[in-house]
């Protein structure tokens, strides 16, 4: 006799039945309240397409509500079904699937491989390929996140600073760094690979990613609701958006089933790493200050940019960051002309 199941919602929640019966109860109400929601809300990935058509379709879900939609950039790890297998073989060929990857070595750029304040050198957190994934993603997921269509970006930190202004002492010596440079040709198998110099902390070999544009919303705790009716909409399309990345990346061939989103025990509580767009996290008031004070406006007409923000929980990192995410922040000015090395790097402790 069962005496209890568990049951996954749309979004994958364990649900406690005490029966088949009453879990049947609940696998109807829970096709029935998926089907509400695909009503309620369009599929997240239109927004890319037909982004006004799609915000006018929020408005009667969403009374008096703006989730201002960005589209960012999903930066997944690709799993495999042999893993150390697939580790040896990008031993030998790195550029397998691409110049975009987690970890691992980067390319040459004709500077040295950068050091923190301390003199210790820096560890390479992420490489890519921004000119492959404009084409690769294509024009109605790339050209909204403001991100340069060409050129291959990488980012280095010391995988612990958490970026506050009494963390970092000295800003002409920061413990990031942001190298990006257009490379005089395509072929990527011919670059040159740096060299990982003794003293990084906390090496990892190279993981490729799988990268695609997803739209993202403000998270439900920066928006204040009329009702509890709404804000549950709200959050339901928040989860909605942020679900929905998962499902077009190469996670197929997970070797942990629970990794697949088409297994029932999938559950995509940790948020999807990701560059520009929103962050998933919530905005507290004592973070909300920092900004401005790390990366001032100039003007009105400028605003800030996420770069990047990496959550250690999805790749084989533990105790990167402190655990929390990272985030790369830069003035849209400043990405507009480039301008990397002005980027500012924190850490949420509370996200």
């Amino acid at each position: 006799m069962i005496k209890s199941m568990r049951v996954y919602d749309r979004f994958s929640h364990p649900k406690s039945c005490d029966s088949v019966a009453t879990a049947r109860i609940f696998i109807l109400l829970e096709l029935e309240r998926s089907t509400l929601v695909e009503q309620t809300f369009p599929d997240p990935y239109t927004y890319l397409w037909a982004p006004d058509a799609y915000a006018r379709d929020l408005r009667e879900p969403l009374p008096g509500v703006d989730p201002e939609p960005k589209v960012a950039l999903g930066l997944g790890a690709m799993e495999f079904k042999q893993p150390k297998k697939m580790r040896r073989e990008l031993d030998d060929e790195p550029t397998r699937f691409g110049a975009s990857w987690f970890g691992g070595r980067p390319f040459a750029t004709g500077q040295s491989w950068p050091v923190g304040p301390d003199g210790i050198p820096l560890t390479h957190i992420v490489q890519v390929d921004l000119g492959y994934e404009a084409v690769n993603v294509g024009d109605h997921g790339f050209e909204p996140t403001g991100l340069p269509p060409e050129g291959i970006i990488q980012l280095f930190h010391d995988t612990e600073n958490m970026g506050d202004p009494e963390d970092v002492e000295d800003l002409a010596s920061p413990p990031w760094a942001v190298r990006y440079f257009i490379p005089a040709s395509d072929e990527i198998d011919t670059f040159e690979i740096l060299d990982t110099p003794a003293g990084v902390r906390d090496p990892i070999p190279l993981i490729p990613l799988d990268i695609d544009g997803f739209m993202t919303v403000k998270d439900q705790f920066s928006i204040k609701f009329t009702n509890e009716r709404v804000h549950d909409r709200y959050s339901e399309l928040f989860e909605l958006a942020e679900f929905e990345i998962y499902d077009r990346l190469l996670r197929f061939e997970a070797p942990r089933l629970e990794h697949r989103p088409g297994d029932p025990g999938f559950h995509a509580e940790e948020r999807i790493s990701r560059m520009s767009g929103w962050s998933p996290g919530e905005i507290r008031e004592e973070y909300e200050g920092i900004l401005p004070e790390v990366l001032p406006l100039a003007d009105t007409s400028d605003g800030y940019v996420l770069l990047f923000e990496f959550n250690p929980r999805t790749f084989d990192t533990p105790g990167w960051f402190h655990e929390p995410p990272l985030q790369v922040w830069i003035l849209k000015s400043d990405l507009d002309a480039r301008r990397f090395e002005n980027v500012r790097c924190l850490i949420w402790t509370d996200s």
